[in-house]
């Protein structure tokens, strides 16, 4: 006698139908990845896509040592993973044409004067080819330049680019010319345009990365 198959309810159909949409899921995004990529997508327009998304297209690497760091000398550690990326991509062994060397892209003789500073917690003779040297390095760096212009991301950062010695001296003039004050400083009035355009980076990439990564250093 024949037997006739009992239709599927709308519960199990969609039972059915889950495990394949898993298996497409990865698939769908990396396919929007490779678009994104593709068309390219102004920086703000960035901002506004899914924490999934940003988190595939925007990974942190490092992120025990940059935190290790970070609680060392009290750096938001989102912004040293943003100097991390806009430096180097988070390239252990990336050397500037400069000189410059490691995941923070510092230079030796800046490496060897700032061991030398009070307050300084790393070790003695730093290898900045050595992914947690250089980040103990920079991280130490970026807090004694927020500290020198008192507490401004923007003003730090151009020093990290350009120089602390170049920026006090540019601030100096303009504070004489009654233009700006350290304290008062706006990414537009940076001077130098390579400076002004890693400061935007590294600040685009901190909203990125606590968007895609809430939780990276939490705890």
């Amino acid at each position: 006698m024949a037997t006739t198959q009992r239709p599927y309810t709308c519960y199990e159909a969609a039972s059915r139908r889950q495990p394949r949409a898993r298996k497409l899921w990865p698939v769908l995004m990396a396919l929007g990845i490779l678009m994104i990529a593709a068309i390219g997508i102004h920086s703000m327009e960035m901002e506004q896509l899914p924490a999934a998304v940003l988190a595939r297209l925007y990974p942190i690497e490092y992120r025990e040592q940059i935190q290790a760091a970070a609680e060392t000398y009290s750096v938001d550690p989102y912004l040293v993973s943003a100097v991390a990326r806009a430096e180097s991509g988070f390239k252990a062994d990336a050397e500037s044409s400069a000189g410059a060397r490691g995941v923070m892209q510092l230079m030796p003789e800046t490496a060897d004067w700032l061991v030398q500073r009070e307050g300084y917690l790393g070790p003695e003779q730093p290898d900045l080819a050595r992914a947690e040297d250089s980040i103990h390095l920079g991280t130490f760096y970026l807090a004694f330049l927020l500290e020198r212009f008192g507490g401004d991301e923007d003003t730090a950062l151009a020093a990290y680019n350009a120089g602390h010695g170049v920026v006090g001296r540019w601030i100096t003039e303009a504070q004489a010319a009654g233009e700006t004050a350290a304290s008062d400083t706006a990414v537009g009035e940076i001077p130098f345009p390579e400076t002004r355009r890693f400061v935007e980076r590294v600040q685009h990439y901190r909203v990125l990365f606590r968007k895609g990564h809430p939780d990276a250093f939490a705890g």
